[in-house]
């Protein structure tokens, strides 16, 4: 079958009955390994003043100044590219994203903070611990710099890592981020 199916429904347009021939609305879904800029297709568009990008880059920044620490800008653009697949591929979150006054942006800013938390604890275990567990949950985190400590659990702290993305990148969860990185470093 190489034409895609045809239905047919009967319709009153005038008073009269007609005949019409629709094809089914097909709208590519996002696999999670089919991410990248060039193979997003933008059936649903984001309302225009919802920058995902912007509010990335912002919760970035507050767990750079809590933590005392620089996060590579690579954060900022999963966090976006999350955000992007999300929209396209759930009708829930695309509701709640074109909800009217400041509630996309507050929920889009919740739901980065967990998916941020998500990704230092796969990569980074002694900077997850040092987050309070109501950053896992959407909650902003207290202003300036904080101590670094254990707001686990009663423990020490975990070795200090270095930064090694690749963690990231091979945990099922998020390995479809590898076509977003390697259509970006590109």
């Amino acid at each position: 079958m190489d034409s895609p199916r045809k239905k047919s429904r009967l319709s009153k347009a005038g008073g009269k009955i007609a005949v019409v021939e629709r094809t089914p609305r097909r709208i590519r879904g996002l696999q999670h390994g089919d991410f990248s800029p060039t193979v997003i297709c933008h059936a649903f568009a984001w309302p225009e003043v919802l920058l995902p990008w912007v509010i990335a880059e912002c919760v970035c920044q507050e767990v750079s100044v809590f933590l005392g620490i620089q996060m590579p800008r690579r954060y900022a653009r999963w966090l976006t590219a999350k955000a992007e697949v999300c929209f396209q591929k759930h009708r829930y979150f695309r509701r709640r994203m074109r909800a009217s006054g400041n509630v996309p942006r507050d929920q889009l800013r919740v739901y980065m903070r967990h998916w941020l938390s998500a990704l230092l604890g796969t990569e980074r275990r002694d900077l997850w611990f040092c987050l309070p567990q109501s950053f896992d949950l959407g909650h902003p985190l207290p202003p300036g710099q904080q101590p670094r400590q254990n707001r686990r659990t009663s423990g020490s702290l975990p070795h200090p890592r270095r930064w090694r993305p690749e963690l990231v990148l091979k945990n099922r969860r998020w390995q479809w981020l590898a076509g977003c990185s390697a259509a970006s470093a590109a």
